[in-house]
């Protein structure tokens, strides 16, 4: 008698662990298989998703109702902005070249601004940012991280005003001109000298 009893408990657990391992299968192949619904964006049209940062997971629906994003859309885009900025730290320095493209260019730059809709400050840079600003707060974050930066979009709102004001984008332009043939890192230290 006991041992039809053992041996349908330890059916039982052998169809239990079977299913929990089915179960992880699908939910892997369900993450692996989710179709991007919008076209491949490229490296700085992702880095517009900085949103992302303000919302701490797909389950805040309070948050994302703000934003008007569905969880799916969050994760997608989420995935999106995190290998843009993990791609952008990455890059060569033809990243900076990609950049100085951008000198005079007034048009809305919405690459570095993620305002939390919580926040009752309204800072003047998050409302008309161009994209020549945007540039060379991103020249700036990518130089500085060769130095032991941290590898994050600046957005905050004090340190980014005092960026805006203290940087220069003709000068910094001429100035990774004159210093291209510097390593990220020698190139890092003489513009923490010079610049900053």
């Amino acid at each position: 008698m006991m041992k039809p009893i053992m041996m349908v408990g330890l059916a039982l657990i052998t169809l239990w662990g079977c299913q929990q391992k089915q179960q992880q299968k699908q939910e892997t192949q369900e993450v692996k298989e989710t179709p991007v619904a919008a076209a491949p964006a490229t490296l700085l049209d992702s880095l517009t998703l900085g949103y992302v940062t303000n919302v701490p997971n797909a389950a805040d629906s309070k948050m994302l109702m703000l934003y008007d994003k569905t969880p799916e859309q969050y994760r997608q885009d989420s995935l999106l902005y995190y290998t843009a900025v993990k791609q952008f730290f990455a890059a060569d320095s033809s990243m900076l070249d990609q950049l100085m493209a951008f000198e005079g260019d007034t048009t809305k730059c919405c690459w570095i601004a993620a305002p939390s809709p919580y926040s009752a400050y309204s800072a003047i840079w998050f409302l008309d940012l161009n994209k020549s600003n945007g540039a060379k707060l991103l020249m700036h974050a990518y130089i500085m991280r060769a130095c032991g930066g941290p590898e994050v979009i600046p957005n905050a709102s004090a340190t980014t005003e005092v960026l805006l004001d203290m940087l220069d984008m003709k000068k910094m332009v001429k100035w990774v001109q004159e210093h291209r043939k510097l390593s990220r890192e020698e190139m890092c230290k003489v513009y923490k000298k010079e610049v900053i």
